[in-house]
């Protein structure tokens, strides 16, 4: 008798003679209800769609796409594979830029099923705006119909391969992980669920800055997509749901997450084997993962990454935002991470910096809490921020109070600091500037300057980038505007004669 793995590789060496086109509806005759079996054919399927050496390592950029254009891009050289195809850093001649193309293999091109979801890749990001996920430029379709997406090119390095060096501090755990729920949050807001969260998907860029990549295999509302196969480093880190081939959601997102930072604690994922089906009967049916954590970890936080794993999705967090609320009360006692700074430097907790002394921790706590309501993770960057320069809880508040979105926040924020925000009038201690008939910024301008401020302050950059293109009259208006967000002089400097090439 045949084991299933001998099963799956039959199944699967049938497939490879079917058109892909054909390919769904065999397998869900082949492999009927038995989603160990289909999860195991999903498995070879994915490592055949990679495009791998027999080392098993990408290969170099072939010479002969070397100084050759897609659309209006010149390769440079080839960066890695990707489950859906070849990824490529070029040149954009007309920004003077450096950025990230991901191609559609050439054969792949005319199916209109990997079409559909390179389509959902780039519909999937062009949505979204956030500083925690990654951006997206263009798309387009050479002479030849390769399918192509234009992205930014990060220095940096993934999560994966920042693991590979050992396990991390916790203020360096917790500045992840809030940045990682903080785009999880933007995305699940636009109805997109990510279906593939796992380290190899999180980039860590030059300022700690994390991006969350592929959206190849997102669920977008609107848009139903059919995955062709995942590999070992997906399932590891997918939900009991999804791997059982029930409906995914928000907590499934979520559901990956606690795996990642239950390895980057640890050192280990939770749920491990070297198959497939190993992997998965051990998130279906296994017992809990021991979650008794390290000494200098927060007491707590075991209830929170149990609560981020539970096998039933009503028992997880429902929303990234119920979790980053409940983490950020990690944040006393000096847990509550700083990732805004010029230059890579390990994250510091907040009571290690100097803050002024009349503004005490459980002020600087209580506030950090109170504006994650408001704007979420980003609270943890900015209180530290204007901590630091601020003389008294009133001035902090004042500097604050600029950065809540909307009539509604900012009314709650002046209810519940009522003796602090008395100064307080209709006119924001934002620079102001009349504007009656002022130019229309195009997006590529704006992320223009919002790549050249995120190296000098931090992801912040890009929602004041947004929040002064709708108050400046002027190109130099608004490079102005945005330079007195830098400390350095000669930055700033810098930064006024540089961002002139961005119009």
């Amino acid at each position: 008798m045949m084991t299933k793995n001998q099963t799956a590789q039959n199944i699967f060496k049938t497939c490879l003679n079917l058109p892909v086109p054909q390919r769904e509806g065999y397998l869900n005759q082949a492999c009927a209800d038995d989603a160990e079996l289909r999860e195991l054919v999903n498995t070879h399927l994915s490592q055949a769609e990679q495009i791998e050496s027999p080392s098993g390592k990408p290969q170099q950029a072939q010479t002969s796409m070397l100084g050759k254009k897609i659309g209006p891009y010149e390769i440079v050289g080839q960066i890695g594979v990707g489950g859906m195809g070849l990824i490529y850093e070029a040149k954009d001649p007309r920004l003077q830029r450096n950025i990230a193309i991901k191609c559609l293999p050439s054969h792949l091109s005319n199916e209109e099923n990997y079409r559909q979801r390179f389509f959902n890749e780039a519909r999937a990001v062009s949505q979204l705006e956030h500083p925690n996920v990654c951006s997206l430029f263009d798309i387009g379709e050479t002479d030849d119909k390769q399918l192509y997406i234009a992205m930014p090119y990060y220095k940096g390095q993934t999560l994966e391969r920042l693991l590979a060096g050992g396990t991390l501090a916790w203020p360096e755990i917790m500045n992840i992980t809030l940045q990682i729920a903080s785009g999880l949050q933007a995305a699940h807001a636009q109805g997109i669920i990510h279906r593939d969260i796992k380290p190899a998907n999180v980039m860590l860029d030059q300022n700690n800055v994390v991006k969350l990549l592929d959206f190849g295999v997102a669920k977008v509302s609107g848009i139903s997509m059919t995955s062709t196969g995942v590999g070992l480093g997906t399932v590891a880190y997918m939900s009991p749901e999804q791997l059982a081939g029930k409906q995914v959601v928000a907590s499934s997102d979520l559901w990956a997450l606690g795996n990642i930072i239950y390895e980057m604690i640890m050192g280990k994922r939770p749920f491990h084997g070297d198959q497939a089906a190993t992997i998965i009967h051990s998130v279906l049916y296994a017992d809990p993962p021991d979650l008794t954590l390290p000494a200098d970890f927060p007491a707590e936080l075991s209830r929170i990454l149990g609560k981020l794993l539970a096998r039933d999705v009503d028992d997880r967090y429902q929303t990234a935002q119920e979790f980053i609320l409940d983490l950020s009360t990690l944040s006393a006692g000096g847990d509550m991470p700083n990732y805004i700074h010029s230059t890579p430097t390990t994250p510091q907790p907040v009571s290690a910096r100097q803050t002024p002394a009349a503004i005490s921790q459980q002020q600087l706590t209580e506030i950090v809490t109170e504006m994650t309501l408001h704007v979420g993770p980003i609270a943890s960057i900015l209180v530290p921020k204007f901590a630091n320069t601020s003389p008294d809880l009133s001035t902090l508040c004042l500097r604050l109070y600029d950065y809540l979105p909307d009539s509604e926040s900012r009314r709650a924020f002046k209810n519940r600091y009522a003796s602090e925000m008395s100064s307080i009038n209709t006119v924001t201690s934002l620079p102001q500037v009349a504007v009656p008939d002022k130019p229309a910024f195009t997006e590529a301008q704006l992320l223009c300057l919002g790549s050249m401020l995120i190296n000098l302050i931090g992801p912040i950059a890009t929602e004041i980038v947004k929040r002064y293109a709708r108050q400046a009259s002027s190109e130099d208006v608004l490079c102005d505007m945005l330079s007195q967000h830098i400390e350095d002089e000669q930055e700033k400097n810098d930064f006024i004669q540089q961002s002139k090439s961005c119009f």
